[in-house]
This record gives C-alpha cells, sequence and structure tokens, in this order.
C-alpha cells in the first residue's frame, strides 16, 4: 500500500477515535499493542491489518471496509458485546516474565491510565479508570513477595526518561498499592506518586533530619528534590514499584 493510502487510512482513524474520545493507550489496551503502535496508525507511518484490524474496527464502532478505503458503511451501530474496559488487554505471561512459563493459575491485574491515575478519588479498591487488564501468574507474583490473589496491585505505564536506563519510557510497572504508608516507606525503592496532576517515578531517601530525597536514576538530566514531610504528605501517593517489565 502506498504512503497516500496509509495516511487517508490513518486519517479515519484519528478522526473517529477523536469522536469517541478515545486514547491510544485505551485502543492499544483493547487491540493488544502498544500506545506507539497506535500512534504510527494515526499518523499513517502504518496500517493495521488482519486480527488487529478486526479489533480495531470493533472499539471504533466501525467498518473495516470504511477503515481500508473510505467506502462503506462508516457507523457500525450493531450490539458491540465483545467490548469492555475489563478486556484482557494481552496475555502477559507471554510478554512480561523473565525466567520462562509456569502452569499456575493466572491472575488478572487491572492497567490504569497513568494520566487519570493522577486525579482524585483512585486508589478506592474500585479503580474506575481501568482501561484493561493483564494476567500474571500466580508463580510470578510469589516469587516477588506480592499476594497470590492480586489483591492491591495495578499496572501502570512509566512516562518520560527521568528513570533511564533502568526504566524507560513507556515500560509497564508493577505497582503494590498496599505499600503507600509514609511509614513504611523503605529507602533506596522506587514508588509511583501524584504532585501537581503529573505521574512521578522516583527513588525515595530518607534523610537523617527527617527529609525525603526524590532522586532519578537519570541523574545528568535531573536534580534531587528534597522535601519535608509535610510537603511530602501534599503527594498522592499510589504505591511502590515492585517490578518493570522492561522489554530489550
Amino acid at each position: 500500500m502506498n504512503e497516500i493510502d496509509k495516511q487517508k487510512i490513518g486519517s479515519r482513524i484519528d478522526e473517529r477515535m477523536t469522536e469517541l474520545n478515545l486514547s491510544n493507550v485505551a485502543v492499544a489496551a483493547y487491540v493488544g499493542l502498544s500506545k506507539v503502535a497506535v500512534g504510527k496508525w494515526r499518523k499513517g507511518e502504518t496500517e493495521p491489518t488482519g486480527s488487529n484490524l478486526t479489533k480495531l474496527v470493533q472499539i471504533l464502532k466501525t467498518n473495516a471496509e470504511w477503515i481500508t478505503t473510505g467506502e462503506g458503511s462508516r457507523d457500525n451501530l450493531a450490539d458491540n458485546s465483545e467490548f469492555t474496559r475489563d478486556e484482557p488487554a494481552r496475555d502477559v505471561i507471554q510478554r512480561l516474565t523473565t525466567s520462562g512459563h509456569d502452569h499456575s493459575a493466572l491472575i488478572s491485574i487491572p492497567f490504569l491510565d497513568a494520566q487519570a491515575a493522577c486525579g482524585p478519588g483512585v486508589i478506592n479498591g474500585d479503580f474506575p479508570e481501568v482501561i484493561g487488564r493483564y494476567e500474571i501468574s500466580e508463580e510470578f507474583l510469589a516469587r516477588l513477595g506480592l499476594p497470590i490473589t492480586g489483591e492491591g496491585l495495578i499496572l501502570i505505564e512509566s512516562d518520560g526518561d527521568s528513570m533511564m536506563p533502568s526504566i524507560p519510557s513507556q515500560t509497564p510497572l508493577l505497582v503494590n498499592t498496599k505499600e503507600r504508608d509514609f511509614t513504611a516507606l523503605v529507602t533506596g525503592k522506587v514508588y509511583v506518586f501524584c504532585a501537581d496532576g503529573e505521574m512521578l517515578c522516583k527513588r525515595i531517601y530518607r534523610n537523617l533530619d527527617s527529609t525525603i530525597t526524590l532522586k532519578s536514576d537519570n541523574t545528568e538530566a535531573y536534580e534531587d528534590i528534597t522535601v519535608n514531610r509535610e510537603k511530602f504528605n501534599e503527594f498522592h501517593i499510589l504505591g511502590r514499584v515492585k517490578f518493570a517489565f522492561v522489554e530489550m
């Protein structure tokens, strides 16, 4: 397919996503790809094919013919019972574990929108901003010392380069929301928290004067931030990062 046709397809995808107020992350979670791949579709750099196209037209409530050629019915108003925000995003036992497979039960872990998670009231047990789910094995959780029921666990995607090279941008992070009490913070460990509407991922260090230092692994680009407990209490701690699923 030539570049002009790809750009036209991208334009139709972008148009439909905008109309339905769907983010790249939401579409990626449903289709089972990265948000970068969805972004390339919208820009006309690549085109969806096969099962990816099938999933895409489901979430966009349209038809493959209209997406690929611009012809045919634009709106598919039929009941789309397959589309649900609780649809498993992808089989992460294949993608995220680092030491092979096991045969233990799979536990569904909610995948939250990072930006939405910085709003009020997310960590309330209901997870209203869930945009997909991963399935992770009990054995994998047990090896990390986490509850095999998945209780208190969320997945969220890193944003930015502040924790490079340890945690690249767009890396899925497994976060334990049960480890977010100030008195239980472990020095030198990575936590995810929100400040001024932005998600931050930093290493936390306790100082002898009772202040807290927030340190980035990318020390060349980011300076340390030292705050007192009163200021730190203004931050909304999501939890401790227990594993970063870095793809090599």
